[in-house]
């Protein structure tokens, strides 16, 4: 591949580079009336004698002088920068045709504003996929997968959020009227246990008097009862025993009722404790959730910032190039020296602002 040099007027050569570094050069402003190339630095032409650097372009000054050849872009330069007026004179070198700069470089202008519109509509249609939020959005290709959209999976986390909240504050609920529903079970089974221990010691006193009762009766046979008439003594006996009965149903009663009551939710008190107890704990993971979601939508808040940020540099760069603010792109200047004879080309490129002089 050949690679060429370039020569400035004041002796500094740069190279060697490609020969699409060299039209970038020139496109660049930094070739200029007075340089020459050379393939090998043995034989040095003017560079317009290159047709592929098309510097084909010379401003007609005042009393027939003229600054040239220069590139179309390099003209363009000129006229933003307000060094040029754009009612001079441009001569094209091959055609010989005359035009005002501004006939010669609008054109130019157009095709780079047309450009950059294209593109900026590719970048509208991009955002707008972005911020589409499909229902069910296709899976992005390898290259593009850091563009998710970021506003659709914001929004879902959102609604997944809203829905553990109200999730979490169901559960809170429940438990708090599981608590409610165990304290009164607790305080009716306390209640009927002190009524049972009272019917109990009832029970007891009326055991212990029957039997009293009954050894007295046994200490003295039927005939004897009959020969005294101690029918008193058989009455008591019988009220005693009825008594005994009454006290002993009831009692049977309350015993009924109080299983029943530990009977109300399946399992009875334990079963209500487990149940409260697994609540708690659904209660403390829907809190871990909501905790990393809430972590996750923050990263998505900082990604989409990004995203906006992103496209209002695009849309600034874009609105510039609408101006005619834009500058052609420059390769770093390089330090100047001095060429001697056995010092070797410099690899940097040349000063990329061109300098008018009358020629």
């Amino acid at each position: 591949m050949t690679e060429w040099y370039l020569r400035k007027s004041d002796g500094q050569i740069y190279g060697p580079v490609e020969l699409a570094d060299l039209q970038g050069w020139a496109a660049d402003g930094r070739v200029e009336p007075g340089d020459d190339i050379s393939e090998d630095r043995a034989r040095w032409i003017p560079p317009e004698q290159l047709p592929d650097l098309e510097l084909e372009y010379v401003l007609l000054l005042e009393q027939g002088q003229t600054y040239g050849p220069l590139h179309l872009a390099t003209l363009q330069t000129l006229w933003v920068e307000e060094e040029v007026d754009p009612a001079m004179r441009v001569q094209h070198v091959r055609s010989q045709t005359s035009k005002t700069l501004a006939e010669w470089v609008l054109p130019l202008l157009l095709k780079k504003y047309q450009q950059a519109e294209t593109q900026q509509r590719a970048l509208q249609v991009e955002l707008d996929r972005l911020q589409a939020a499909p229902t069910t959005p296709p899976t992005p290709p390898e290259e593009t997968a850091a563009a998710i959209d970021a506003g659709q999976q914001q929004a879902e986390w959102e609604a997944r959020l809203t829905a553990e909240q109200e999730a979490s504050r169901a559960a809170e609920t429940r438990c708090a009227q599981l608590e409610e529903q165990l304290q009164t079970l607790t305080e009716k089974e306390d209640s009927w246990a002190q009524e049972r221990e009272a019917l109990q010691a009832q029970l007891d006193a009326a055991e212990a008097a029957r039997e009293a009762l009954q050894a007295r009766l046994d200490e003295q046979s039927g005939a004897d009862l009959e020969a005294a008439g101690d029918e008193a003594l058989r009455q008591a006996h019988q009220q005693l025993l009825e008594n005994y009965d009454l006290v002993a149903a009831q009692l049977e009663k309350k015993t009924h009722e109080l299983d029943a009551l530990k009977g109300d939710a399946p399992g009875g008190q334990g079963h209500l404790t487990s149940q409260l107890g697994d609540l708690q704990q659904r209660l403390k993971e829907t809190n871990e959730v909501l905790e990393k979601e809430r972590e996750e939508r923050e990263l998505l808040e900082r990604k989409h910032l990004q995203l906006s940020k992103s496209y209002r540099e695009l849309n600034a760069r874009y609105i510039q190039l609408r101006q005619g603010q834009s500058r052609p792109a420059r390769k770093p200047q390089p330090t100047a020296k001095k060429e001697e004879e056995d010092t070797s080309p410099s690899a940097d490129a040349p000063d990329h602002k061109p300098k008018l002089r009358l020629t």
